[in-house]
C-alpha cells in the first residue's frame, strides 16, 4: 500500500534487556495485549451469535465441540492476552471450525481464519529462527500481515457496494439496515427506504464513510482519525438488535488497533497511571465473565424463562465496550498535540517475512471470486446487493467478463416444490445455481420439484430418484462453488439472510 518501513527498533524493541519474558509494558506489548483481548472477544461474539457452544448441551456436533474449545481458550486470552500458547491453539482451531461451518459462513469468520493463519505462520517463523522472546517476535511478524488482510477485505467490501442495487434506496442493504437499527433503538418513525432523498443520503454516506476509512488509514497523519471514524461507524452498525453485528464490528476493532501508534497505548497508560493495569484487567475479566455466561445460557435449557437474557447481555457488553473505545480514541485524537506527540509512527502492511504475503494474497484472491464466477458467499461482498451472475450483473467498478467457471451462469428457476425451503425461491422470485440446488436436494430427498433450467422445464416427482438431484455435492465443491441466490428482477434486492439452499 505504499507504506514506509516500520522502524522496528524505535517502536518494538524491549527497552529493558533484563526482561526475559518480553512481556514488560513496552509499547508493542501494550498494543498486542489490546489486540489479543479484543480478538478473543470477537471470537466469543461469533460463537454466541452462531449458538455453537449451546449445541454442546443439547445436540453435540463436531462444530460445537470445536466451538467449545475455541471459547475456552478465547476466555483465557481475554484475561491473559500475553500468553502465546492459547493464542496459537485458537489459531489452529479456527480454520477447522471455518471448514465445518462453510459454506454458510460470515465474511468476518473468513477474515478471522486468514489472520489465524498469519498468527500460526508468524509463530512458526519465530520458532524456526530461534528468537527470544518468541511472543515479541511473533507480534513483529504478524502485525503487517493482519493490516494487509484488513486493507484487502475492507477495500473489497466497500467497492462491492458500488452497484445499481445498493445505490437504489428502495432495495439497498444500506437503507434496510439503517431502518432496522433505528427500530432497534426505538426510532420506529425512521424509514429511509421509503424516502428517495434520505435513502440516497444514507447509501452514499455509507460508501463515502467506508472509502474514507481506507484513505485515512493509508495517510500517516490522518490514521488516528481513520480509526476514530471506523470505530464510530461500526459502533452504530453494532446497535442493530435484529442482526447482531457485534462479531463483525469487534473483529474490525481488533484489527484497527494495529493501526494506532505506540504512543496511543503509552498515553492511555500515562493518563490512568497505576490504575491502568487494574482497570484494564477489570474490564477484561468483566467482559470474559459476561460472555462466558452468554455462551452457556444462549438458547440452552439453562436459560429457562430468560431466553432473551443472553442476547441482551451480549448487546450490553458490545455497546459499553464500543462506547468506551470510541471515547478513548477520541480523547487521544484531540489531546495528542497537547501531550507533545507531533509525529506519527510509520507502519507497514508488507511483512518482513515475505512468504507470509501468501496470506494477504489469499485474501485478495478471495475478493476476486465473485467477479471470476467461482463463488459469491464469504467473498468480501456481504450486504452489498452485488450480483455477478451472467445476464444479471449490476456492478459499476469491477468487470466480470473473465470467468474461471460457468457454474454461476447455470441458473435454475424453481416453479413449484413440496419442499418449503425450495418453494421460497418460487414465491420470492429468486434464482439459484444448479450446484446449489443439487447440494440442497441431495440432503432433502423425497421432494416434488418443478424447475426450469435454461429452456428446459423438468418435473420431478421425487428428488430421491433423480440421478442428478440426488447426487451429493462434495466437500470442496460445496464450499468453493457456493453462490447466493440471484434476484430475477432489477434492481437486486438486499439479502439480509442466507436462503435455504445457500
Amino acid at each position: 500500500m505504499g507504506f514506509p518501513e516500520e522502524r522496528m527498533g524505535r517502536v518494538d524493541a524491549d527497552p529493558d534487556p533484563r526482561s526475559a519474558s518480553g512481556l514488560r509494558r513496552t509499547p508493542v506489548s501494550a498494543r498486542w495485549r489490546w489486540f489479543v483481548a479484543l480478538w478473543a472477544l470477537s471470537l466469543l461474539f461469533h460463537l454466541a451469535n452462531a449458538g455453537l457452544t449451546t449445541r454442546m448441551f443439547v445436540s453435540p456436533t463436531s462444530a460445537s465441540w470445536w466451538g467449545g474449545g475455541i471459547a475456552a481458550f478465547a476466555l483465557l486470552l481475554m484475561v491473559r492476552p500475553d500468553r502465546l500458547l492459547p493464542l496459537v491453539l485458537v489459531s489452529l482451531a479456527v480454520p477447522v471450525l471455518a471448514w465445518l461451518e462453510s459454506p454458510v459462513m460470515g465474511n468476518h469468520w473468513l477474515v478471522v481464519t486468514f489472520v489465524s493463519l498469519g498468527i500460526v505462520g508468524a509463530t512458526v517463523h519465530s520458532a524456526v529462527r530461534g528468537r527470544s522472546p518468541a511472543l515479541l517476535d511473533t507480534t513483529r511478524v504478524l502485525e503487517p500481515v493482519a493490516r494487509g488482510v484488513f486493507f484487502v477485505f475492507y477495500s473489497f467490501t466497500t467497492l462491492s457496494k458500488v452497484n445499481r442495487g445498493f445505490l437504489d434506496p428502495i432495495v439497498s442493504c444500506g437503507t434496510y439496515f439503517t431502518d432496522e437499527t433505528a427500530r432497534s433503538i426505538g426510532l420506529d418513525f425512521v424509514n429511509t427506504a421509503g424516502s428517495p432523498f434520505w435513502g440516497r443520503v444514507v447509501v452514499i454516506a455509507v460508501i463515502v464513510v467506508e472509502l474514507s476509512v481506507v484513505a485515512l488509514l493509508i495517510i500517516r497523519r490522518t490514521r488516528v482519525l481513520g480509526v476514530f471514524v471506523a470505530v464510530g461507524f461500526h459502533g452504530i452498525i453494532g446497535l442493530d438488535g435484529l442482526h447482531s453485528f457485534a462479531d463483525f464490528s469487534s473483529l474490525v476493532y481488533a484489527l484497527l488497533l494495529l493501526f494506532l501508534p505506540a504512543e496511543f497505548f503509552t498515553a492511555v497508560s500515562a493518563r490512568l497511571g497505576r490504575l491502568e493495569r487494574i482497570t484494564s484487567r477489570a474490564v477484561r475479566y468483566a467482559c470474559a465473565t459476561a460472555m462466558g455466561v452468554v455462551l452457556v445460557m444462549r438458547g440452552s435449557s439453562l436459560s429457562g424463562g430468560w431466553a432473551g437474557f443472553p442476547a441482551d447481555a451480549r448487546d450490553t457488553v458490545w455497546r459499553v465496550f464500543s462506547l468506551g473505545l470510541a471515547t478513548v480514541v477520541g480523547w487521544y485524537m484531540v489531546s495528542r498535540r497537547r501531550m507533545g506527540v507531533d509525529r506519527d509512527e510509520s507502519i507497514t502492511v508488507i511483512p518482513a517475512t515475505r512468504w507470509l504475503l501468501a496470506v494477504v494474497l489469499l485474501a485478495f484472491l478471495n475478493g476476486l471470486t465473485p467477479y471470476v464466477g467461482v463463488k459469491t458467499t464469504y467473498s468480501w461482498n456481504m450486504y452489498s446487493n452485488l450480483v455477478t451472475a451472467p445476464g444479471y450483473e449490476n456492478g459499476l467498478l469491477i468487470p466480470t467478463a473473465w470467468r474461471w467457471t460457468d457454474r454461476q451462469g447455470d441458473l435454475v428457476t424453481v416453479l413449484s416444490s413440496s419442499d418449503p425451503g425450495l418453494n421460497v425461491y418460487a414465491e420470492q422470485r429468486y434464482l439459484l445455481t444448479f450446484t446449489a440446488l443439487r447440494a440442497y436436494t441431495s440432503t432433502h430427498p423425497d421432494a416434488r420439484l418443478v424447475y426450469a433450467r435454461g429452456r428446459t422445464i423438468s418435473e420431478i416427482p421425487s428428488t430421491r430418484v433423480d440421478p442428478e438431484l440426488s447426487r451429493p455435492v462434495g466437500g470442496w465443491e460445496k464450499r468453493l462453488f457456493a453462490y447466493r441466490a440471484v434476484d430475477s428482477g432489477a434492481p437486486a434486492r438486499c439479502q439480509p439472510y442466507f436462503m435455504p439452499a445457500a
